[in-house]
C-alpha cells in the first residue's frame, strides 16, 4: 500500500497546472497538463512499480556483536554496518541502523550502579533470542523487500567484490548429494 501512495504522490507532483484563457466567456481557468515527470521521478516510478510487481515480504536484520571487555574492537561495528552499503542507493531505498536499546554512558549519574545496563543487555539478548522485531514490545521499523532484492542479499558475492578489513575465507563447493529429490 505504502508503495501505491507514493507512486500516487510522484504522479501528482508530475501533472502541471496552466492558466487558460477563454476568449467565449471572457474568463481564466486552470487546466491540468499531461504530465511530464523527469528522467529521475520516471525512473523512481518505473522502479516501484516494478517491486511492486513481485512478492514483498517484511524484513526486519538484526546483528548483534559482542565480545568480553579485553576482546571488543569497535572497529568491528564499523565493519558490519558497512557490509550492507553497496546494496544502498542515494535516491532510491538503502539500509539504514536502527538503535533500539538505551545508552547509558552519557553522564555518570544516570546509571551509577549499572543495573539499566544490565537489565538493557538481558532485554536485548531475549528479543534477539526470541526473533522479535515486528511485534510490542521489541517492535522495530522494518523494510519491505521483493524476493528479487532478497535474493541477491543471501548469495554469496563473486571474489571481485571486496569488503575492507574483513578477509574473504577460503572454501570449496561439492556436487549434490545423489538422494536429493528432484
Amino acid at each position: 500500500d505504502e508503495g501505491k501512495v507514493q507512486l500516487e504522490e510522484l504522479r501528482k507532483q508530475t501533472v502541471q497546472v496552466k492558466n487558460v484563457y477563454d476568449p467565449v466567456s471572457g474568463t481564466t481557468r486552470e487546466q491540468e497538463s499531461f504530465p511530464n515527470p523527469s528522467r529521475g521521478v520516471q525512473n523512481r516510478m518505473e522502479l516501484i512499480e516494478r517491486k511492486l510487481s513481485k512478492p514483498l515480504y517484511d524484513v526486519g536484520m538484526r546483528a548483534v556483536y559482542t565480545a568480553p571487555k579485553e576482546a571488543f574492537q569497535g572497529a568491528t561495528v564499523t565493519h558490519l554496518i558497512g557490509l550492507l552499503k553497496p546494496f544502498g542507493s542515494e535516491t532510491l531505498n538503502s539500509f539504514g541502523i536502527t538503535n533500539w536499546f538505551a545508552n547509558y554512558d552519557d553522564q555518570p549519574w544516570q546509571d551509577r550502579s549499572g543495573h539499566h545496563r544490565a537489565r538493557t543487555a538481558r532485554n536485548l539478548t531475549d528479543a534477539y533470542r526470541r526473533r522479535a522485531f515486528f511485534h510490542e514490545p521489541h517492535k522495530l521499523s522494518y523494510m519491505v523487500m521483493s524476493t528479487e532484492e532478497l535474493a541477491s542479499i543471501f548469495h554469496i558475492p563473486s571474489s571481485g567484490i571486496t569488503t575492507p578489513s574483513l578477509p574473504r575465507i577460503q572454501s570449496s563447493t561439492a556436487e549434490a548429494p545423489s538422494n536429493l529429490p528432484t
